[in-house]
């Protein structure tokens, strides 16, 4: 395809074969900008590591990003995006400024460059713009981003993180009328949209639901524990709504439903939370016996209140055999037996723990088959291009897409894939090379040779040896990891053993290293990590 033909080039650095890691980049001509830029939770096997952010190194000078909304995923990892690109210029809504105002506040550095658009609202660039369409999902203020080339050949709506609601009381109805009007003004329409719930057949719910159920819980139950996505502020309105029916307070148990609230609260997000919400509450508030108590890491986080608080290691909250924990989430999929851990835990204490699958507790923020077919039924686009999901989830929404609709096109990537949209009105697509995301420990890049390391020394342990004289009886030996399956006395056989086969042409200590690490071998089938020191 001729370059003077492309119009539109769109790039997954993240999002596309994980639930996670969400950015997109939007190139017109010499003119860049991305998408979101969040995290991706680990695996268990992580060894340290917090999160993963979209490899930045790989993308060139960027001077411009759209954030849609403001769940982790999506802007998690602005903080090391401003440290890489500096004077990058940032359109988020008002909720999503405030709270990446708050992590370079917690950084101790000056918040970025941030502008503040309103829904609806048309951003224009040199060669194209993007409007800023409402959607229902599960946090305040979320866009879908509606791009435009400035001839109109091509109208590309991006729908990351989207439902439709009905009969919510906190969002109106996305206005797919609206929406259909505007791309229509284009001959060519696509749709790139959530995967998440494509596995899910029927409509998605909305908070309505959620709200009888709490309104059954808090009118029959004593102290109410509920884990939920601290960014999950039309949850907690609910939570707060049913509490002042209830005569009951609403308590903030971590840091991070704190942080959330306060931004909510700020902006108008939460409302009527006066002498119902306390952000930071007393011992005696704790102990009362109708609060309502909030708890972060409903995924099992380790540092979450929801794991403190049921295994018994949270100094604030003691549960008893009277309190009733409601899990008001779904589990991200990886996290289950993480989860399921911290509620058999919490079972010592009380049996009245309940999840969504007990009671309607939990609605998805997320499109299921329903919604997604109402959205194409009436946008009638030419190619959908599923996003925000596993690879199998890619692959049943274009099985989906196949199967339901003759006239639409469906087109599967990954992460680094480039989308071409040309004048003549096709669509193309070019591969990309499979890029690995960037490690976070303690706030700083790692490497992954340092995840190796760290992971070599959970599974086999380390040993120190430290010698001024080679001789047995000056050696100073200590280990991690390793006594309670190997006895002194036997690894001091074996560093004997190994000090008689000594090879001075690689060096005493590199020897004596690797000598040791051949006779745990064939005594135990493991290879410890050696460290040889010789002052």
């Amino acid at each position: 395809m001729n370059q003077n033909s492309q119009l539109i080039k769109l790039t997954p650095v993240g999002g596309c074969g994980q639930i996670g890691s969400n950015m997109t980049l939007v190139q017109v001509k010499d003119e860049l900008i991305a998408i979101d830029c969040g995290i991706l939770f680990p695996y268990d096997d992580s060894c340290g590591v917090d999160f993963l952010i979209p490899n930045l190194d790989s993308i060139p000078d960027l001077d411009k990003i759209f954030i849609t909304h403001a769940h982790e995923d999506h802007i998690g990892a602005i903080y090391y995006l401003v440290r890489k690109f500096p004077n990058i210029k940032i359109w988020a809504t008002k909720f999503a400024k405030k709270l990446i105002n708050n992590k370079f506040e917690y950084n101790n550095t000056k918040p970025p460059n941030i502008i503040e658009y309103k829904e609806n609202e048309r951003i224009e660039f040199s060669n194209f713009s993007i409007r800023s369409i409402p959607v229902n999902h599960s946090i305040p203020e979320t866009m879908g981003a509606l791009i435009q080339d400035k001839h109109l050949h091509h109208s590309i709506f991006f729908a990351s993180d989207f439902k439709i609601n009905r009969n919510s009381p906190y969002e109106e109805v996305m206005d797919l009328t609206f929406l259909k009007a505007e791309m229509n003004k284009s001959k060519n329409k696509t749709i790139l949209a959530d995967s998440t719930n494509i596995y899910v057949n029927e409509r998605s719910y909305d908070e309505d639901q959620v709200i009888e159920e709490f309104k059954k819980v808090f009118s029959t139950s004593k102290r109410v524990l509920v884990t939920l996505f601290s960014s999950n502020i039309h949850r907690i309105q609910s939570i707060i709504n049913v509490a002042k029916l209830n005569n009951r307070v609403v308590l903030a148990h971590g840091r991070s439903i704190r942080s959330y609230c306060e931004a909510a609260l700020k902006t108008n997000n939460l409302k009527d939370a006066g002498n119902v919400l306390y952000i930071d509450p007393t011992s005696e508030q704790y102990n009362d016996p109708s609060a309502i108590i909030l708890l972060t890491g409903c995924q099992g986080d380790f540092r979450g209140s929801f794991r403190r608080v049921l295994i018994g290691e949270d100094k604030k909250v003691k549960l008893s055999s009277d309190d009733t924990i409601l899990l008001s989430s779904k589990a991200i999929p990886g996290n289950e037996k993480k989860i399921s851990y911290i509620i058999g835990k919490g079972m010592k204490y009380t049996k009245n723990i309940f999840t969504d699958k007990d009671l309607k507790i939990h609605v998805s923020g997320h499109a299921c088959k329903k919604d997604l077919k109402e959205l194409y039924d009436i946008i009638n686009p030419n190619w959908v291009i599923p996003i925000h999901g596993e690879m199998s989830f890619l692959r049943e929404h274009k099985n989906f897409i196949l199967k339901t609709f003759k006239n639409i096109n469906p087109i599967m990537i990954n992460n680094n894939d480039s989308l071409f949209f040309n004048k003549d009105g096709t669509v193309t697509v070019e591969k990309g090379d499979e890029i690995d995301p960037l490690l976070i420990s303690a706030g700083e890049l790692i490497e992954k040779e340092v995840i190796s390391k760290r992971r070599k020394i959970s599974e086999n342990g380390i040993l120190f040896l430290s010698f001024h004289k080679l001789k047995l009886d000056s050696i100073k030996i200590e280990s991690f990891g390793i006594h309670s399956i190997v006895k002194e006395n036997d690894i001091k056989d074996m560093l004997n053993n190994s000090l008689g086969k000594i090879d001075k042409n690689i060096g005493i200590e590199e020897s004596l290293r690797i000598n040791l690490r051949r006779e745990f071998s064939n005594r135990y089938n493991f290879k410890p990590i050696v460290i040889v020191h010789n002052p």
